[in-house]
């Protein structure tokens, strides 16, 4: 019986979250768990969050509250659950609720200042020393010395900053080599901006761009800069790239992201005023700029 998986709170959520999938698909377990709970005692019938619980003596409903959610993590404790599935379960009715209530469906979040005393951050230093940002530059051109197309992706991530998404997606309108610059759309916590080039890179992208095999790859119909056998990048085949380079380099493995948290901390190393960093990365809020910063702000000033 699926009072809760078959209800519009769920369908509505289900609609319109925006998590990545493997964080969904956790959500969801979570869910189904919150669904055994409520089927432990007794529930049935339609889902109303506003009327939820019933007094009996005073013929009134309530709202579900904080006090159920407590009864719930004991119900999973119960069961054994480890701190990483009651994190994963505080996370998931965090964001369900939430949801739920910016659709106006409920009236009240329970979990809005819920603690999460389950949830344990382990901080990793994201940022590459520039002995390893060398020795990836100089394993891209080993592994694709012909086309250079390595060399320049990892040139450009520790330049621009760009996501896993934004190089994937960019195109060729995109680039002002003039200028220096390539246009973003805006994202999740950044805003539609430009990030500056370094002269370096400009003359690699042009180079790159007017080789025969990417002038007869534009012939095709395409504006994507790059491409891997005749095909966009999608993020599995970027990630390959990204492991193939840093194996062969002999560092850690890197992300896109990592190579943006790493470029952040170049421009630091450089002396760049914090505002700059902050426009590059294009964050909407300083405190985001502060928190990539944060892990090595030993005598930086803000």
């Amino acid at each position: 019986m699926n009072i809760l998986l078959n209800s519009n709170y769920y369908k509505m959520w289900e609609q319109h979250c925006t998590l990545r999938e493997k964080t969904k698909q956790n959500y969801i377990s979570s869910l189904r768990k919150l669904e055994e709970f409520l089927l432990s005692k007794g529930y049935s019938g339609n889902l109303d969050f506003n009327k939820f619980i019933y007094y009996q003596d005073v013929d009134k409903y309530s709202p579900i509250n904080q006090i159920y959610i407590d009864s719930f993590i004991e119900f999973l404790k119960d069961k054994g659950c480890t701190d990483y599935a009651l994190s994963t379960s505080i996370s998931a009715l965090k964001s369900f609720f939430k949801l739920l209530k910016s659709l106006k469906l409920i009236d009240r979040n329970p979990v809005q200042y819920y603690k999460n005393p389950y949830h344990n951050i382990k901080y990793k230093d994201k940022s590459l020393s520039e002995e390893e940002c060398t020795l990836l530059l100089e394993a891209a051109l080993k592994l694709d010395p012909f086309t250079r197309q390595y060399y320049i992706i990892i040139l450009l991530l520790l330049n621009t900053g760009l996501r896993n998404k934004e190089l994937r997606e960019l195109t060729i309108s995109q680039i002002d080599l003039d200028r220096q610059i390539i246009y973003v759309e805006r994202g999740t916590k950044t805003k539609a901006n430009t990030v500056m080039l370094s002269q370096k890179l400009c003359e690699e992208l042009k180079f790159f761009l007017s080789r025969p095999f990417h002038e007869e790859w534009q012939k095709s119909g395409s504006e994507h800069v790059f491409f891997l056998k005749k095909r966009t990048l999608n993020r599995n085949s970027l990630n390959k790239i990204l492991r193939e380079v840093s194996n062969k380099a002999g560092v850690r493995p890197i992300t896109c992201h990592w190579l943006r948290y790493t470029m952040a901390y170049m421009m630091q190393l450089a002396g760049v005023d914090i505002s700059v960093i902050q426009r590059q990365l294009r964050h909407r809020d300083l405190k985001t700029t502060l928190h990539y910063l944060s892990q090595f702000a030993d005598g930086f000033e803000y």
